[in-house]
């Protein structure tokens, strides 16, 4: 699992020396956009690498005059020298080339509704003589007297004045005795003959009055005799609610619930990180670039894209003999936190704004048994 090229460096620093081969390419970047518009590549060079020991350096390199040449395809190391350096060359990069461990990370991200309630929730009323009492959720009021008191616009717009039985000119209104329509939305409705007509009509029920005036009398009994018919009027019934103690108990429970949106399982090597990602790419922002090109400006507006969502990384830092496990998380969440119209280029365009929250554990150190 060594690199060649880390590997062939070891054996330099032994003393050997490791011929690369090096191909260097050339960028040819245009002075007025600092683009690169070409890439030359240079002929390959074979270039020496080996430790120089100074004057007076105690220090052995026991693979010097060992000949180390790479193979970065197959990713080889091929030794030329001596069968004693080539041994310890060898037991070396087996010490180097040991297999790096691995461990399996289980991730579970989890939506979780918090709208779980319990709502509790009581309305009673009662009467005593010309007193009531309701409470309706919570909200209480008592009422004394057999009508509500009116309210200061009530009073100052004087929208409900006295009413007085059989009385037309102390009501508002025009006086005329008002019949059910033939279309009202009612069944039980009486039958009677009217006088001048001599065809049937329909008479008023008692109790129910006419839609822009609640007070307006009305027919509720018409007797015929012969010197003449009687009608009597009365005034429209009113809703009363009765005096008996009434109780209403509502109860709500809510409970929540929780949804796994992935459950992935991660294996991670020793010195690298994985990452999983839940994520929705948004246009946060546009960049704007003008060319001039022979006195012609030309404007190229490239939209801005961001992800909003979740990205988590989990890195392995390392996995000991003894089993414990040092790693650290970074979780990172991005969520749209409003929009914005602007205009650009005379076109109007909707940016949204992202709000960003973010952790790092740093490194823990775990156990197997730490880790479920």
């Amino acid at each position: 699992q060594a690199s060649v090229q880390g590997a062939a460096t070891f054996l330099a620093t032994q003393g050997a020396e490791v011929q690369q081969v090096v191909i260097e390419t050339e960028e040819i970047i245009d002075p007025e956009t600092q683009r690169v518009v070409r890439q030359i590549e240079r002929p390959p060079e074979i270039r020496a690498i080996t430790s120089e020991q100074e004057d007076g350096s105690q220090g052995a390199l026991l693979l010097k005059g060992l000949a180390v040449s790479t193979d970065d395809r197959l990713n080889s190391i091929s030794l030329v020298g001596e069968p004693r350096q080539i041994e310890i060359a060898t037991s070396l990069l087996k010490q180097l080339d040991a297999r790096r461990r691995q461990v399996a990370v289980n991730v579970k991200i989890i939506d979780v509704n918090l709208a779980g309630t319990d709502a509790y929730n009581a309305s009673f009323s009662f009467g005593i003589n010309d007193t009531f009492v309701v409470s309706d959720g919570g909200a209480a009021a008592v009422n004394f007297g057999r009508v509500n008191p009116p309210s200061r616009d009530n009073v100052i717009s004087g929208q409900f004045p006295n009413v007085e039985p059989f009385d037309f000119r102390a009501v508002d209104g025009d006086g005329d005795i008002f019949f059910d329509r033939q279309n009202a939305p009612f069944d039980n409705v009486i039958e009677g003959f009217n006088e001048t007509a001599g065809t049937p009509s329909l008479f008023a029920r008692p109790g129910f009055g006419r839609n822009n005036n609640p007070f307006q009398p009305g027919v509720t009994d018409v007797q015929r005799q012969d010197d003449g018919n009687e009608f009597e009027f009365s005034l429209p019934s009113l809703f009363e609610y009765p005096d008996k103690f009434l109780l209403t108990l509502q109860a709500q429970i809510t409970s929540s619930n929780a949804k796994i949106l992935t459950d992935p399982t991660l294996v991670i090597q020793e010195g690298q990180e994985a990452s999983v990602k839940l994520v929705q790419e948004v246009l946060t922002s546009v960049t704007t670039d003008i060319d001039l090109d022979g006195g012609v400006a030309t404007r190229t507006i490239t939209p801005v894209i961001e992800e909003a969502g979740l990205t988590l990384t989990v890195n392995v830092d390392r996995i000991d003999d003894n089993g414990f496990i040092t790693l650290s998380t970074s979780p990172v969440i991005t969520a749209p936190s409003g929009t914005q119209e602007f205009n650009s280029d005379n076109a109007q365009n909707e940016i949204t704004f992202l709000s960003r929250r973010e952790l790092s554990s740093g490194l823990v150190r775990l156990t197997i048994p730490q880790t479920n």
